[in-house]
């Protein structure tokens, strides 16, 4: 019994560290090319965090230089030029270090004390949403009513998007969102799109919308 107890726990050990990242080893560099998603947190003087999106797109690696682009969450994107280092298993550029390990990222920038941690995979085409979108909103029931549906979105994250909507039925409501795409399906509050190439479709309760893209 003890030695069957010891040996499961010797097992338990070997496949925590078998599927645990190997942070301390070198990495390959052609693997850092790709999208690599994730978040930033800052936390507070008072002691709360503040999380947002963080984006690296890595498009070539050079010797031991690596370029691309990233861009954060902070009142909308924030865009920026990557040209870093990569020296073992870390990743420099300007005040960010990152830790590599596997398809992870983790590390500080410290320019404002931010934590940084990310997964390599891929971004959605967000982009290609960047527009003006219009269309109809049906109320469901039998006979129902008809009002007008448009959204602007102005800018784009990885998974993330940001605009405005309004609705329009005997008088005009609208405001602005934050959106997210997972697969094919755009969603913000309470309203869920199916993105179809120049076309979504979907709705919020009791209403079905179907908007196009605007040229």
């Amino acid at each position: 019994m003890v030695r069957a107890l010891a040996a499961s726990v010797v097992l338990l050990g070997s496949l925590t560290l078998a599927s645990s990242p190997s942070w301390s080893q070198d990495v390959n560099p052609q693997s850092l090319v790709g999208d690599w998603n994730g978040k930033w947190t800052i936390t507070s003087a008072q002691g709360g965090d503040s999380s947002a999106e963080y984006v690296l797109q890595i498009e070539r690696v050079e010797g031991n230089k690596v370029f691309g682009r990233g861009d954060f969450a902070w009142k909308g994107p924030n865009p920026f030029k990557l040209e870093g280092t990569l020296e073992g298993n870390r990743l420099k550029f300007g005040a960010t270090e990152l830790e590599i390990a596997d398809d992870r990222m983790q590390g500080r920038s410290t320019k404002n004390n931010a934590k940084i941690s990310l997964v390599k995979t891929k971004c959605p085409d967000s982009a290609s949403l960047i527009g003006e979108w219009g269309g109809e909103a049906k109320y469901s029931s039998e006979g129902g009513y008809r009002a007008t549906y448009f959204m602007t979105i102005t800018q784009a994250l990885c998974d993330t998007v940001w605009g405005t909507w309004e609705f329009s039925y005997e008088r005009s409501s609208k405001g602005p969102f934050k959106g997210h795409i997972e697969g094919n399906q755009l969603t913000y509050g309470q309203v869920t799109l199916e993105i179809r190439d120049n076309q979504m479709i979907g709705g919020f309760p009791s209403w079905k919308v179907s908007m196009t893209k605007r040229k």
